[in-house]
């Protein structure tokens, strides 16, 4: 997916209910930079989404990853895709094949790393990826890295274009570095792509 780790920019994402940064870290997972989501001065929901989205079609199935991490406050973190239909209308977060649990999954000192499988379901024609905090404190700060978007129902491991090469996989951006999508090449295998085409 465009812009997974946000060595550069924050460009494809936005924040609802807050900010949206970069934060340079020692501890980045992947690169040097990573993405900081403030919440605004009301408690609540708060979501990291890309404006991107990408077309699917029923029974597909995608795996979304991210590496999540709070600055302040121990909460709840969720990624998710959020879907529309054919016209354009939001139709909502899809249910994931393993449903959250609701509780604290994210701490001040290191990096955890969520997922989520979601079958799409009859009516979602493209996906966004949203990065959610149901309910954030006024005020915090929480920070993102790494994240995934795979047309898979397992977990792989965080590649990006710039991952460097290993043995006969080799990795590259499909067009402008951190600006598109990224591939895995083994070879005499068929290309891994970190996400579906871009509608």
């Amino acid at each position: 997916m465009p812009n997974p780790s946000f060595e550069v920019n924050t460009t494809g994402w936005t924040a609802d209910n807050g900010n949206k940064g970069l934060g340079n870290t020692s501890g980045a997972v992947s690169g040097s930079t990573v993405a900081t989501y403030t919440k605004n001065t009301t408690a609540g929901e708060g979501v990291l989404w890309t404006t991107a989205n990408w077309a699917v079609t029923a029974g597909e199935v995608y795996t979304v990853s991210a590496y999540v991490r709070a600055s302040t406050v121990a909460r709840e973190c969720r990624v998710s895709l959020g879907a529309y239909n054919s016209s354009g209308t939001w139709i909502g977060y899809l249910t994931p094949n393993t449903a959250w649990d609701g509780v604290a999954n994210t701490t001040t000192t290191s990096w955890t790393r969520l997922s989520r499988t979601f079958t799409i379901p009859a009516g979602a024609a493209t996906v966004e990826v949203d990065i959610v905090w149901p309910n954030c404190g006024a005020s915090e700060t929480h920070n993102v890295d790494a994240v995934l978007l795979e047309k898979s129902a397992t977990l792989g491991a965080y590649f990006d274009g710039s991952t460097p090469n290993a043995g006969t996989t080799t990795y590259a951006w499909t067009g402008t570095a951190h600006a598109s999508a990224s591939t895995e090449t083994m070879a005499g295998v068929t290309p891994v792509a970190a996400t579906p085409e871009k509608s």
